[in-house]
C-alpha cells in the first residue's frame, strides 16, 4: 500500500466510502457498536464527524437513559434555571429578596412557573452545592449549559449567546437534545 498525503482526494474518498458503509450498516442493524467504530475512525482521521454519526450517536445515548436519570436531570435543570435567573438579577444590582420576587414573573414567562419559596430553595441549593463542590457539583455542567444571557422569544425558542434552542410547547425549559424521542 502506498502512503497518501493526509488531505489527498484518494484518502478523502476512502474516508467517505467507509463512513457510508458504517451508516448503511447502522441503518440496517441499529447496532450501537457500528456507531463506536464509525466514531473511532472519524476521530482518528482528524476530520469533522459526519452529521449522521453525531445525530445517531446522540439518539442512541438519549434512548439508553433510564426514567430515573431523566427525572433527575430535569429536577437539576429546574433548580439551575431558578438559580440562573436569580443570579443574573443579583449581578445586576438587585437584592436577594427583589431578585426572588422578580424571578417569579420571569420563570412564569419561560413556562417554568414556581413559587418564590421554591425558587429560593433552588437558588440556595445550587449556590451551596457549587460553593462546596465546585466543578464536581451535579449542577456545574448545567450552570454552564444554561448561559446567563438567556431570553425566551415569542416563537417558543430560548435564545442564548451560544445557540437557539427549541422549547416544547407547554413544558419547562427543554434542551434540544433532551427532546429527542425514544424509540
Amino acid at each position: 500500500m502506498t502512503a497518501t498525503p493526509p488531505d489527498s482526494p484518494a484518502e478523502t474518498d476512502e474516508f467517505l466510502r467507509k463512513q457510508a458503509e458504517f451508516e448503511a450498516a447502522y441503518r440496517t442493524t441499529g447496532d450501537p457498536q457500528v456507531l463506536c467504530h464509525a466514531l473511532v475512525r472519524a476521530y482518528s482521521s482528524g476530520r469533522p464527524f459526519p452529521r449522521w454519526l453525531v445525530w445517531h450517536t446522540l439518539e442512541t445515548l438519549v434512548a439508553q437513559r433510564t426514567g430515573a436519570a431523566t427525572r433527575g436531570y430535569y429536577d437539576r435543570l429546574r433548580h439551575v434555571q431558578g438559580y440562573t435567573v436569580v443570579l443574573n438579577l443579583r449581578s445586576n444590582g438587585h437584592t436577594k429578596d427583589d431578585a426572588l420576587d422578580a424571578a417569579v414573573g420571569i420563570l412564569a414567562a419561560q413556562r417554568a412557573a414556581a413559587e418564590r419559596e421554591t425558587i429560593e430553595r433552588s437558588y440556595d441549593l445550587v449556590r451551596q452545592d457549587l460553593d462546596r463542590q465546585g466543578q464536581a457539583s451535579a449542577f456545574y455542567y448545567l450552570v454552564t449549559l444554561v448561559p446567563g444571557d438567556t431570553e425566551l422569544r415569542a416563537d417558543s425558542t430560548l435564545w442564548t449567546a451560544d445557540s437557539t434552542i427549541p422549547i416544547n410547547a407547554g413544558s419547562a425549559f427543554v434542551p434540544w437534545f433532551m427532546s429527542i424521542p425514544k424509540r
